[in-house]
């Protein structure tokens, strides 16, 4: 044989020859067994494209049940929901997802890729919606860069009258210096709209310039545009602090208890990841008087009563309640009772629950530290109130009956 006559060996016939050469063969085996199940399996190209998969498996799953889960009023957010069947006509299912073969390239590969877009695809065209509000603003202040580099818990976004600087510096001065401590992981902003008074605007530039604490959009600045402001802070919130966890909304003359707000929201979200909490309003007709500062007309509002809603003075939420309230607010007509209009209207679009807790309250209470131990907001206080209020409930030596 050739290979006897260079190497005078006998493969064939050496014991270690034969050895080696089951094991090469037994070797071999393993390796196409294991190529089979390779090529069975679908394994993402990077550490981004598992990552961007798994963003949208979690928005395909949440797209098919928890949107769709009935929004009410409870104590304990519901923990499961039935996904009703999707009997949309292909041909209504008009919007195209621009961004499947950009972050997808493998789709057409992957029929499990395939399944979560196309389930994705489906509830995001389920129903055809006409857009009625287009809430495309422009800042004429903004804090962008607040959340960078953060991992932010509360965010407190405050409607301000663009004339109340009083009010924004005794918030300043008081319950919205808890986010001046780093490991609070809070932020304070206040949402202005703008007025035609140029010297007042100036007024507004040196403010947001000297605090950096303002967001301003330029809508105008009235009572019946305050439901464009609470938009506006869902809108900031979902834009440039989506990784936060909490957000409160509350007027500027209010005392805000917010140690005890932070603790009930995190008692509250171990209940459930997306809810409204505040002071809860049942069963309230609309305003029919036109003399009435809440006068409501049959074409603004035809029914007889308003949805349950939570008072607009103070209510906080979850950022994922944030989020859906904003993107709802495109689909809801607006109402300038924001309260109504976003805790109400908008939340029932969205399936967000509202919480209902004794603990906030539209009321006047006595501007006393006392007053506000056991309490997480309260209303219609003046600078100076707000002042004393802060400085009792934080005196060391307080003493209440």
């Amino acid at each position: 044989m050739v290979l006897k006559r260079y190497f005078n060996v006998d493969i064939f016939r050496s014991s270690f020859s034969r050895f080696m050469l089951r094991f090469m063969l037994l070797s071999a085996l393993i390796a196409g067994f294991l190529l089979v199940l390779l090529s069975m399996t679908h394994f993402p190209r990077s550490t981004k494209a598992t990552s961007t998969r798994l963003y949208y498996t979690r928005l395909a799953a949440n797209s098919t049940s928890d949107l769709n889960r009935d929004s009410s009023d409870v104590s304990k957010p519901k923990s499961s929901v039935v996904t009703p069947k999707d009997n949309t006509p292909k041909e209504s299912q008009h919007h195209d997802i621009k961004w499947q073969s950009e972050y997808f390239p493998e789709l057409e590969k992957d029929p499990v890729l395939q399944s979560i877009v196309s389930r994705y695809q489906s509830k995001m065209n389920q129903r055809k919606r006409k857009l009625v509000n287009e809430n495309n603003f422009q800042y004429i202040h903004n804090v962008p860069n607040a959340c960078v580099g953060r991992k932010v818990k509360l965010i407190v976004g405050v409607p301000s009258r663009t004339d109340s600087f009083e009010a924004r510096q005794a918030v300043r001065e008081t319950w919205g210096q808890y986010a001046l401590v780093p490991a609070n992981n809070a932020v304070v902003l206040f949402f202005l709209g703008v007025q035609p008074d140029r010297a007042g605007q100036e007024h507004i530039d040196a403010e947001a310039l000297k605090f950096g604490d303002i967001v301003q959009e330029d809508f105008e600045d009235t009572y019946r545009n305050l439901s464009l402001k609470s938009i506006a802070i869902m809108n900031w919130v979902s834009m440039y602090c989506p990784d936060s966890l909490f957000v409160l909304k509350a007027d500027d003359d209010m005392y805000i208890n917010v140690p005890r707000l932070v603790a009930r929201l995190q008692k509250q979200m171990a209940l459930g990841p997306c809810f409204l909490i505040g002071a809860l309003h049942s069963n309230t007709s609309p305003f029919r008087d036109s003399k009435n500062k809440w006068y409501v007309t049959k074409a603004e509002y035809p029914e007889k009563y308003f949805p349950n809603y939570l008072s607009g003075t103070a209510y906080a939420m979850t950022t994922s309640a944030a989020m859906r309230l904003f993107i709802e607010s495109f689909y809801v007509k607006l109402l300038f009772l924001e309260d109504v209009y976003l805790t109400g209207l908008v939340a029932d679009q969205a399936s967000v629950p509202r919480v209902a807790d004794e603990d906030f309250s539209w009321l006047k209470y006595e501007a006393s530290g006392c007053q506000y131990r056991d309490k997480i907001s309260g209303h219609k206080n003046s600078p100076e109130e707000i002042r004393k209020i802060h400085k009792e409930l934080y005196d060391p030596n307080l003493r209440c009956s």
